[in-house]
C-alpha cells in the first residue's frame, strides 16, 4: 500500500549538469555526456520512507541531495559560509510564526540540526500565518512544522518539543545538547521571552 516515487534517475541528471556547467540541457554533445555518466555512475541511492504520508522516495543519498538543493545558493554565499550555515544549531519557539523562520532555513540549506518547541494543537485562524492547511487541524503545531520540514529536508535532526517552553524549561531547551547558536524567538508569553533573552546573552547565543 505504499505509495513509491521515483527520482533517482532524474536527481542523477540534475546532478550531471551541476558537477559539469560546461555542457547545456538539449545539446546533442551533452546527452551524450549524459548518456555515458548515467550509464557509469556510482552515486549512493537512498529510500525515504515519509510515515505521515506512507510515501517512499528513491533519490540520490545526502550529500549529493545537499549539493542539488544548494546548487542555486552558489554566488549569494560562499561554499564555506554555506557549510558554516549547515552545521548551525537553531532552535525556534513558537510554530505560528516560528513555521515560516523554519521554512526559509531549511529551503535555503540551512542548519542540519534544530530544536522547535510548542505545545499547542493548531486551530482554522492560525492559518493565517502558520505554514499549515486545513488538513493539519487539531494537530499538533511542532510536529506538522517538523514533517514539512522533513519533506524537504529528510536528513535534517529535528528534535520536536511538544511542551510550553517557560522560565523553568528554557534553559534546557536552549544549552541543553545539541547547545543553540541561534534562538527564533516565536513566542507569546513575556516573561519566558526575558528569561531567554537572559540565558541567551549569558552564553553568548
Amino acid at each position: 500500500g505504499v505509495v513509491v516515487v521515483e527520482y533517482y534517475k532524474e536527481a542523477l541528471r540534475e546532478l550531471f549538469f551541476i558537477n559539469n556547467p560546461k555542457f547545456k540541457k538539449e545539446i546533442p554533445k551533452s546527452e551524450f555526456a549524459l548518456k555515458k555518466f548515467l550509464k557509469n555512475n556510482n552515486v549512493d541511492e537512498v529510500w525515504i520512507y515519509f510515515p505521515w504520508r506512507n510515501i517512499a522516495v528513491h533519490t540520490v543519498s545526502e550529500d549529493n541531495y545537499f549539493k542539488l538543493r544548494t546548487a542555486r545558493n552558489k554566488n549569494i554565499i560562499t561554499e564555506k559560509e554555506q557549510k558554516s550555515y549547515r552545521e548551525s544549531v537553531v532552535g525556534i519557539i513558537g510554530m505560528s510564526i516560528g513555521s515560516a523562520s523554519l521554512s526559509s532555513l531549511v529551503a535555503t540549506g540551512g542548519p542540519k540540526n534544530l530544536k522547535i518547541a510548542d505545545f499547542d494543537t493548531i486551530e482554522i485562524s492560525n492559518l493565517n500565518r502558520m505554514h499549515a492547511t486545513l488538513l493539519d487541524v487539531g494537530k499538533n503545531k511542532c510536529i506538522v512544522a517538523a514533517q514539512r520540514a522533513w519533506e524537504l529536508d529528510p536528513f535534517a535532526n529535528i528534535e520536536p518539543w511538544q511542551e510550553e517552553i517557560k522560565t523553568t524549561t528554557a534553559k534546557n531547551f536552549i544549552i541543553g545538547k545539541p547547545k543553540l547558536n541561534v534562538l527564533v524567538d516565536a513566542m507569546d508569553t513575556l516573561d519566558t521571552k526575558v528569561r531567554a533573552r537572559i540565558i541567551c546573552r549569558k552564553n553568548k547565543i
